[in-house]
Order: C-alpha cells, then sequence, then structure tokens
C-alpha cells in the first residue's frame, strides 16, 4: 500500500529524508564527542571497548594477570585469560573504529545505516512522505540517539535487523531470493552481536507464511550462528557456554549472590512484573518521540485494513513488534548505569515504520478539523519534545559521567606513574579499567582484596595511593604510612 504524492512533492520528500539522514548522522557524531566524550561510560560499554582492543591486535584474549582477584573489573573475565563476556559483533565493529582511530564514531555510523534501510523500507512500502517521518520518528527518538552516541551494541544490533527488514520487505515486492540471502545474513550478524534480539526478530517471519523466506533466511543466517559457536568454544571452553555462563563466579565473587538475570521464577514476580510495565511505559512516554507510539498504533490500523495482501508483512512486522517485551517478563529488571529501556531498542523498527501511514492519516483528520497550519506545528511540538527530552537526559547524564572519568583525571593531574591506586567507592569494579594487558603506568585496584603490605610485595617499584569518591576524586599515597 503505497501512499502517492504528487511527483514534485514526492522528489521533495526524497530529498529531504536523505539529507536528514546525513544531518542525523553528523548530529549522533557531535553528541558521541563533545557530549558523551567518546567515553566507555557504563561497564557494558568498557568491556566491549576491552575486546575491540584484543581484536584490534589481532588476538582473541589476553593473559590473565597476577592477582587477578585484585583487578576484577565489571563483565570482563578473568580467569587464566581476559576477555569480555559478550559476543563479539560490537567489539568488532568497535576494532574497526580503533584502527582508523576514532572508535566513538562507529556507533554514529551505524545509526546512519539503520535510518537509511528504515527509510527504504518505509518507502517500498508506503511512499515517500511516509518515509520521511519514518526518518524523523526514529532519528529523533531519545533512545536512538542515546544509543548512537554510547558504545553499546544496541546501535549495531538495530542496524543489522533494519537491514534484514528492509531485505524482507523488498522480497515481499519484487521475490527476489537474493533478498532472503541479505536477510539471513544481517540476521547471522545479528546474532553474532546480541542473540536474543536476532531470535526475538526471527520467529516473527514465519508470520509470513512462505517456507521458502525461512529456509533461505535461516540457511544464510547459518554462517553467523556457526562463527558464534565457535567463538564461545574458542573464549569460554564450550560450543554453548556463553560469557554470561563464564563470567558467573566472578559476579559471585564481586557481588556475593549468582546473577537472576533470567527464570520462570521472575515470571512470576509481582514485582518484577511491576518493573517490566515501567520499561515498557518509559520506552513508549520518555524514550521515543512524543506520541509515536500512538502514530504506530494508528498506522498499523489503517495498513491493516487497506492492504489485505500485504497483511503478512504487517503481521511480521507486529510480531517484532511484539516479542521482546514478552521476553522481558522472565528477566530480571537489574538496575545498571544505562536506560533498562534500550534492551527494547528493537522496537523502534516496526514503530518507525508504521508511524508514517499513522502520521499521513492523522494529519488529514487535523488538517481537516482545524486546517493545516495546526498539523504542522503539532509535528514541529512532536519533534521539539523529542528533542527536548534527550537534552534533559545528556543534562542528567553529564554529571555522572564526570564523576566515571573523573578517577582517571585526577591521576593525570597528579602526573601519576609506576602507582597502584586502591578504589574505594561502592563499585570499585566500575573503575578498575586498566586495558587488557594490565601493563599501564598506573593500575586500579579493588579495595578489601588484600592489605598494603601485600600489595607492596606484589608490585615492587610502583607507589601506592588510595582514591576516594567525590568531587573531585582524593588520592593520597599510601606506601609511606605504617
Amino acid at each position: 500500500m503505497a501512499l502517492s504524492l504528487a511527483p514534485t512533492a514526492a522528489a521533495s520528500e526524497r530529498r529531504t529524508s536523505l539529507v536528514l539522514v546525513a544531518i542525523f548522522g553528523v548530529v549522533y557524531a557531535i553528541v558521541s564527542r563533545a557530549a558523551f566524550h567518546g567515553f566507555p561510560f557504563s561497564g557494558d560499554e568498557y568491556s566491549m571497548s576491552l575486546q575491540a582492543q584484543i581484536f584490534s591486535k589481532g588476538a582473541l584474549a589476553t593473559h590473565a594477570p597476577q592477582h587477578p582477584s585484585l583487578l576484577y573489573v565489571d563483565h570482563v573475565v578473568i580467569d587464566d585469560r581476559v576477555r569480555s563476556k559478550y559476543p563479539p559483533g560490537c567489539a568488532a565493529l568497535l576494532a574497526l573504529g580503533l584502527l582508523a582511530g576514532a572508535p566513538w564514531v562507529v556507533n554514529p555510523i551505524a545509526a546512519v545505516v539503520t535510518l537509511a534501510f528504515l527509510r527504504q523500507s518505509a518507502r517500498l512500502a508506503f511512499g515517500d512522505r511516509a518515509a520521511l517521518v519514518t526518518v524523523v520518528v526514529a532519528g529523533v527518538s531519545p533512545l536512538f540517539i542515546f544509543n548512537a552516541a554510547s558504545f553499546y551494541a544496541h546501535a549495531a544490533v538495530t542496524m543489522w535487523l533494519a537491514i534484514a527488514f528492509a531485505a524482507l520487505v523488498h522480497f515481499t515486492r519484487h521475490e527476489r531470493r537474493s533478498r532472503l540471502v541479505v536477510a539471513g545474513v544481517a540476521l547471522g550478524a545479528a546474532l553474532l552481536t546480541r542473540p536474543l534480539d536476532a531470535v526475538l526478530f526471527a520467529v516473527p517471519i514465519l508470520a509470513l507464511g512462505r517456507w521458502n523466506a525461512v529456509v533461505w533466511t535461516a540457511g544464510a543466517s547459518m554462517p553467523g550462528a556457526a562463527l558464534l559457536l565457535l567463538y564461545q568454544k574458542l573464549q569460554f571452553g564450550g560450543w554453548f557456554t556463553s560469557g554470561y555462563r563464564a563470567y558467573g563466579p566472578i559476579w559471585q565473587a564481586v557481588y556475593g549472590n549468582t546473577d537472576p538475570s533470567l527464570g520462570i521464577g521472575i515470571a512470576m514476580d509481582p514485582d518484577e512484573q511491576w518493573h517490566h510495565l515501567d520499561i515498557l511505559r518509559g520506552f513508549c512516554l520518555d524514550w521515543t518521540l512524543p506520541g509515536s507510539i500512538v502514530l504506530f498504533a494508528v498506522g498499523a490500523a489503517v495498513v491493516w485494513r487497506g492492504a489485505p495482501a500485504s497483511r503478512r508483512l504487517y503481521a511480521c512486522a507486529l510480531g517484532v513488534f511484539a516479542l521482546p517485551p514478552l521476553a522481558l517478563i522472565a528477566t530480571h529488571a537489574l538496575p545498571d548505569d544505562g536506560p533498562l529501556p534500550r534492551y527494547l531498542s528493537n522496537l523502534l523498527i516496526p514503530m518507525a515504520f508504521f508511524a508514517g501511514p499513522g502520521w499521513i492519516a492523522v494529519e488529514a483528520q487535523l488538517s481537516t478539523l482545524v486546517g493545516p497550519i495546526f498539523s504542522r506545528v503539532t509535528a514541529g511540538l512532536m519533534v521539539g519534545l523529542g528533542i527536548t527530552s534527550f537534552v534533559c537526559m545528556v543534562g542528567f547524564r553529564m554529571p555522572r559521567l564526570s564523576e566515571r572519568e573523573g578517577l582517571y583525571r585526577a591521576a593525570a593531574e597528579r602526573g601519576l606513574h609506576d602507582a597502584v591506586v586502591i578504589v574505594r567507592t561502592r563499585n570499585a569494579t566500575l573503575y578498575t579499567r586498566n586495558g587488557p594487558t594490565f601493563d599501564g603506568s598506573v593500575l586500579y585496584v579493588r579495595p578489601d582484596v588484600a592489605d598494603l603490605g601485600a600489595i607492596l610485595s606484589w608490585f615492587p617499584g610502583r607507589t601506592i595511593y588510595e582514591a576516594i569518591e567525590g568531587r573531585p576524586w582524593t588520592l593520597r599515597a599510601l606506601s609511606s604510612l605504617p
């Protein structure tokens, strides 16, 4: 069901959407560098950045340091070797950026690719005007901007799934097997990045009702799945042993319990389900363009009624939207350094896809009732509120970013070298960032693992300091104390 425009209007919408994709890419890069400082804020981001450093040296892992428990860092497996607990897809892309000298630009590029393929999907299905709306709804969503400016894997996996989705949309229009191969390869790359997201995307492909689509897509994804299993075998000792499982003993040693991130008991816990509802609320109201959930619902209803021949494709897209929140029911809503709605990032694909026809239908009604000027004002308010929401989020995050970077700035300002810094803070393993080889001039270590005498004997020739969290951090030498 393409929503037609006059030729000149269609050309204008087409150019505008292309220009916006480019502009958004520049904005994401500026936010990544200027606002987020090109710094991997969270433990998840650091873990993938560390693995990228290892990949950039042509290795899968590095040798573990002596006294590893003193040097544990969040989300990094340290036993006889050092490597990230996460799948390799995001780290591999970051490694390319690292080799180019700008790892912070990788996710902005991934976001631009995502917008380009979302635009193509909407153009094929609904026309140029809808594609323009799709670009705006996705590109201005605070969650999309956040992922694009961060080091999280969500930007990369959304990119791969947007490519797969565009290929499936093209297949339903032109019946070319090559598009199924593209979808499968992209799906395999998504498996290497965030496996569960890839699986939740793949299941609704059954709604297409075409076994050749399922078989060809699944077949083309197999190399990615095989690479993931091989990676797990080489990194963690078993074909089906994930990094999460390998990291379990470290989690227990640091936090004193097992990671309750997945289980049937969680699905039966009312408190957990309230948390999940709050995550879904946050996604729909705080982290997406204001009103886009309404446009999604209106658009889905309009195209479902208006194009029966395409209902299998639309059912597939609705399945992509429905499955992640359902999967969320059995996961523990662990608070962490990032917005929990990021785990629903892939919902932006069907949301933006249906928002195009949704806005066209809403705009027609608004223009009839109150005139075209009011409809334009409404669109401007939606975009303005989305930008304001993201700016407010940046304003909240930047002081925390300053605190997280503050330890390393304090060490640099003191000119520390040949030093060991005992980090005294609530979550020291967020700060014990020593790179993959643990041979830096300054080493950051956990407190309460060994006494001062042991640390002095383990690191001869280094001065021992204590770092106490604050604004700014306080550093004091301990080596000369009795």
